[in-house]
């Protein structure tokens, strides 16, 4: 039997940090630092951004506005505000435009690293596989971030947090990652709980005390994020909604189809990872309700509606690619 070639693990580290800190700061500068926002306008000011984060649905996301503000006067300390007019905010503020490049760039970086050290395989490195579709959801995301929020790229951060407690075999450290992933997410955006089809598409796509083990640790998250949300919503009780107005119309027809592909397409580089299209199925079955959401309440011309679903694509499939692994004693 012929043996495998053996794999440059060198090659393997160099290309690790490439990824991890080269890619990204290519990414931010041309995105976040010479780059204005032609759809966010009027929030780069203190008054302005108050004003949108501080009223309906986004009240709820105090987490990431927060930190925003304790940025944004922390940096009053160095950078001096002054007028730095935007294309759809003429009253913007230079101190809150290096507020946003800081918050997004940051967590951005850090998403983007644990994203990679989840993939690395020990003895192996980057897999091919995986790699095509990280590097699709890092073009996914590295585009929708022209539309700037406070929220995007931390919401990513606490996804990742929680698949790492997913692929860790120690049971504290789990459920501490995990735990942390689905209270500070919800605090700071509702997709955390898009986590939970991970959870579900995992345990029914294994066998025995690992799939028991994957029910378990969804059943502890998705109690956290209900939690966590439902307390939320008794703190801050001005506002009933879940979602913001409705916004469908027959003019996001084409930008739904063009979503649908983009997702579909992440399926099937998912499909070079493990050759299943079940998993995909059960977790798209789970997210129905923010499929609903987003159809009649999303702008769908915005990628950063699917760059969620897709990283969680990315990581189940890698997650099960372990598995599979770990039943061969590879991993």
């Amino acid at each position: 039997m012929q043996s495998s070639p053996k794999t440059n693990l060198y090659g393997q580290i160099f290309l690790f940090w490439t990824l991890a800190v080269a890619l990204p700061v290519a990414v931010l500068v041309n995105v976040e630092v010479y780059s204005h926002s032609y759809y966010t306008g009027g929030v780069f000011h203190l008054e302005g951004f108050l004003r949108q984060y501080g009223s309906g649905i986004y009240r709820y996301r105090i987490l990431s506005v927060q930190l925003m503000l304790a940025v944004y006067r922390g940096l009053q300390y160095v950078i001096p505000p002054k007028p730095f007019s935007m294309p759809r905010d003429p009253a913007g503020n230079l101190t809150f435009v290096v507020a946003y490049i800081v918050v997004n760039s940051v967590f951005f970086t850090l998403a983007n690293g644990l994203t990679l050290a989840v993939l690395w395989v020990r003895k192996e490195g980057l897999r091919s596989a995986e790699l095509a579709l990280y590097f699709f959801t890092f073009f996914l995301n590295a585009v929708s971030m022209a539309v700037v929020t406070p929220y995007d790229q931390l919401g990513y951060f606490f996804l990742v947090i929680g698949v790492a407690g997913m692929r860790t075999r120690k049971p504290w450290v789990s459920y501490l990652l995990v735990g942390t992933s689905a209270v500070l997410g919800i605090l700071n955006r509702e997709t955390e709980f898009l986590l939970a089809g991970v959870f579900v598409a995992l345990a029914l796509s294994t066998v025995g005390e690992r799939s028991r083990w994957f029910w378990r640790l969804g059943t502890v998250h998705f109690v956290l994020c209900l939690m966590a949300y439902i307390g939320l919503r008794i703190y801050i009780h001005s506002d009933t909604r879940v979602a913001g107005g409705l916004a469908f119309e027959g003019r996001w027809l084409v930008p739904l189809l063009l979503l649908a592909m983009l997702f579909g397409a992440s399926c099937v580089l998912a499909q070079s990872i493990v050759p299943m299209l079940r998993p995909a199925l059960i977790y798209i079955f789970c997210c129905l309700p923010y499929l609903v959401t987003v159809l009649l309440t999303g702008v769908l011309t915005e990628l950063r509606l699917l760059v969620p679903l897709v990283f969680c694509v990315l990581c189940l499939y890698a997650l099960l690619h372990r598995e599979m692994g770990s039943e061969r004693g590879l991993a």
